[in-house]
């Protein structure tokens, strides 16, 4: 849920990425506001995950997200939450991911799930070979024709 002028937690700008001679991430930017569930999402090897520079996996999820909450944060970044899940986890982890911004806890999350993601995401960012493509809210995005025909097969 977007609150009106609330400043950004998290603001990353310009952020770029290389291995040797091979750009992962190019110039990218984007904030997180405070109370907001963030999505950054795209085809795989996009870029997504090298721009948080973390590794997950599978049913590791949720005991990831509940370690991460012991801390009480203002700022939650999960990067690919429903990876190697069964469909019933998935709707679980992301239900579970509504809960926990429901409770105050502004989210980034970094996922392939490209429908579920817009659906709850109050703003959204698509990155694809690197770069951020398009952005706005994850009402918009889902309504994008150039999201839909690109990222939701539509």
């Amino acid at each position: 849920m977007t609150i009106q002028g609330a400043k950004p937690i998290l603001s990353v700008e310009h952020a770029t990425k290389a291995f040797g001679g091979l750009v992962a991430n190019e110039d990218i930017s984007f904030e997180a506001r405070e109370g907001e569930i963030v999505g950054v999402v795209g085809p795989n090897g996009a870029g997504k995950t090298t721009l948080f520079n973390s590794l997950s996996g599978g049913e590791q999820q949720m005991v990831a997200i509940a370690r991460g909450l012991m801390s009480e944060p203002r700022l939650l970044i999960l990067d690919e939450p429903s990876l190697g899940l069964m469909p019933k986890l998935v709707e679980e982890v992301f239900d579970f991911v509504r809960e926990i911004n429901q409770m105050g806890i502004t989210i980034i999350i970094v996922e392939q799930n490209v429908t579920q993601t817009l659906e709850m995401c109050d703003y959204a960012y698509v990155i694809k070979n690197g770069k951020t493509v398009i952005d706005g809210t994850g009402e918009s995005m889902l309504s994008s024709e150039a999201v839909r025909s690109a990222y939701l097969g539509m």
